[in-house]
């Protein structure tokens, strides 16, 4: 990435009014000359790391009456609207227009308009062109209206449905997540509301990393169980009518800094305090240093290949200097990048890479890539699609980029793809008392391109950072150098770290894994409440929580440190378990977990009534044949809760705590 500040040029793409309704249309004409031009949200901050946006959804001039007359006031209200730009109740009859809504409002409420029909989506984009404000959620289950929304309305934040297409799913396999990715970015998603059932931490976590945020949907009536699932799943927004019992938990029951989304740590050109930058070793040594994520800056050969190299020259780097545009992979390739490690009896050969040769060192690796492109050639994108594709890590890798012309080949060619739009020079109005004015300027160049922010991180404070998370919207900054900077901003609420020393995040607790053994006890049975407890560094270690909260049952269990004994006849217990960071002390929690208790007799009939579909050890069904496989990104709350680390590992090395 660029370390030289620019004054940005980026405001060139101010939407303006570009059509006329006649006032049949238009609600009661509104002051467009004296409305606001973005939201100062009023819901109060929680202990949420990076913070949780509540949703209300509002179906009567009544409901609209009472959130907006109460004391805490929620993130975000949604309603139902229809072509002449009223809000409509559950059968389908109007209660407000949008100038009143936005009166009532009085801008301390974000408002997210669903739309099902085209007629609606070209007034109420009218609407707001003539009004100039975007400062609002567009929401649709329609993903090709949301795209034309999303297209006429690019500074404005895209919301997509996908209760309807998902709800008869048990769990979400990986390629369901990557489908739900890819029709995200396609369509200008920046947000996805998915069922409570499927908003399972590694599940949403595992979204979350691919550039994917997610508002969970639970009843307007919901049990504390409920409550703290939807709070602790790593989900950026709840919907519910349920406004102060969530906030009472989040605010006051949940501990400060509780960390239900886990940054990435990405290894800033690999990690160049330790080994040469932008190299397929060095970037190797970052990853056995924690990243779990590598970038690279690459750039297109006269030849047409994909290079890797921070600057279009070579100089600052290698024992050469070269044009990365104007000579051949050949050329390139009689350099050293050995600048500072002559004298390296390990580092003082290695040649500049291509992106294939980082294909082949970390295709069997969990490590993610973030592919800067640097070069201004539309052919580079259709390229490193391509070869994206066929390596199969489409999964893996996510592209960035500072130069607009890659932003539109994007868009044009890949699509599909998560891009993080890399800015700087925002110093200039960042970091000032009113940080969702802030984010509207840099929404109105970030917006079009649909992608993550990715600004220095000097540049941001946690006011800031929240604005964005509470609009769906993901800060990934650059560039951390030492200890003290990434420890001082690791509890910011950034969605990902890029720096020159991940190793410094080695011991940092990613997530907490309990599975109890059982879901099913008697009466004078116990369980451990043990945790396995995983870091950056990969290892995993049992420890003890730090607390137990039962939320339901609680006069049916004993606990005794880390046991729990359940001296109750019949009932359920639910409880959830937390984990306090050893080197900062934020928190990470389980979801909730339900033992249920049964007598001896119900146990005992179970036993001899019960028949398993399934042989477990061979995984065939009854009739002999193999079973389907689950390929779930989660697992059962009752059975399994758990924050997994992110870019998922798929070996973990034991040990216990010293």
């Amino acid at each position: 990435m660029k370390t030289k500040r620019i004054i940005p040029a980026l405001l060139a793409g101010l939407l303006t009014a570009s059509a006329i309704v006649t006032s049949a249309i238009l609600p009661a004409a509104a002051d467009a000359e004296n409305t606001p031009k973005f939201v100062k949200v009023a819901q109060p901050v929680t202990n949420i790391v990076g913070d949780i946006a509540l949703i209300r959804e509002i179906n009567s001039k009544n409901e609209l009456d009472a959130m907006t007359g109460a004391q805490k006031l929620p993130a975000t209200a949604l309603y139902t609207v229809n072509q002449s730009l009223q809000a409509l109740d559950k059968d389908g009859q109007p209660f407000a227009t949008l100038d009143e809504i936005l009166a009532a409002h009085n801008y301390k409420i974000l408002p997210a308009f669903r739309v099902s029909d085209k007629a609606t989506a070209d007034a109420l984009t009218v609407y707001l062109k003539e009004l100039g404000f975007y400062d609002c959620m567009l929401v649709s289950a329609d993903t090709a209206l949301m795209k034309e929304l999303r297209d006429a309305l690019p500074s404005a934040f895209g919301v997509i449905d996908y209760t309807e297409t998902y709800k008869n799913e048990t769990t979400l396999t990986t390629e369901q997540c990557l489908d739900i990715r890819r029709s995200m970015k396609t369509y200008g998603g920046n947000v996805a509301i998915l069922p409570a059932h499927l908003c399972r931490e590694d599940t949403v976590q595992y979204l979350y990393e691919r550039q994917v945020n997610v508002w969970t949907q639970i009843s307007d009536t919901p049990t504390a169980a409920e409550q703290y699932d939807a709070l602790l799943s790593g989900a950026v927004g709840v919907i519910s009518d349920a406004t102060d019992s969530l906030l009472d938990i989040a605010c006051h029951k949940l501990e400060k800094d509780t960390m239900t989304r886990t940054p990435l740590n990405v290894g800033h050109r690999g990690i160049p305090s330790k080994a040469p930058e932008c190299t397929v070793e060095g970037s190797l040594l970052a990853y056995e240093n924690s990243a779990n994520v590598v970038e690279m800056d690459v750039f297109l050969t006269a030849d047409g290949h994909v290079a890797v190299m921070h600057d279009i020259t070579t100089g600052d780097t290698c024992n050469g200097n070269l044009n990365m545009e104007e000579s051949t992979l050949a050329q390139l390739k009689e350099l050293y990048v050995n600048k500072g490690w002559e004298n390296s009896s390990k580092y003082s050969q290695l040649r500049i890479p291509t992106l294939n040769e980082y294909m082949d060192a970390f295709k069997d690796t969990d490590c993610m890539l973030f592919i800067e492109i640097k070069s201004h050639q539309e052919e580079i994108v259709p390229l490193i699609r391509d070869m994206v594709n066929e390596y199969g890590m489409y999964d893996r890798c996510t592209v960035i980029t500072f130069n607009t012309d890659t932003m539109e080949h994007m868009r044009k060619h890949w699509p599909e793809m998560s891009l993080g739009v890399l800015i700087e020079g925002w110093y200039y109005f960042m970091g000032g008392a009113n940080p969702e004015e802030d984010l509207r300027q840099v929404m109105d160049f970030a917006g079009p391109h649909n992608g993550t922010v990715n600004p220095p991180w000097e540049d941001f404070n946690k006011q800031e950072i929240r604005a964005f998370l509470l609009r769906g919207i993901s800060v990934n900054p650059w560039t951390f150098y030492g200890n003290d900077e990434y420890r001082s901003h690791f509890l910011d609420g950034f969605a990902s770290l890029t720096g020159n020393d991940a190793n410094v995040m080695k011991r940092l607790s990613t997530g907490i894994l309990y599975k109890p053994a059982q879901s099913e006890v008697e009466t004078g049975d116990s369980i451990s409440l043990n945790l396995n407890v995983t870091s950056y560094d990969r290892y995993a270690r049992d420890h003890a929580p730090n607390s137990v909260t039962v939320l339901e049952g609680e006069d049916l269990v004993q606990i005794d440190g880390d046991t729990m004994t359940f001296t109750g006849e019949t009932g359920r217990v639910t409880f959830v378990l937390r984990y306090a960071d050893r080197a900062l002390g934020y928190s990470l929690y389980t979801q909730p977990v339900t033992v249920t208790i049964k007598t001896r007799e119900d146990t005992e009939t179970t036993d001899v009534n019960e028949t398993d579909e399934t042989d477990e050890t061979t995984n065939l069904a009854t009739d002999g044949t193999e079973a389907p496989r689950s390929d779930g990104c989660a697992s059962s709350v009752s059975a399994l809760a758990v924050i997994i680390l992110p870019a998922a590992v798929l070996v973990l090395r034991k040990r216990k705590d010293d």
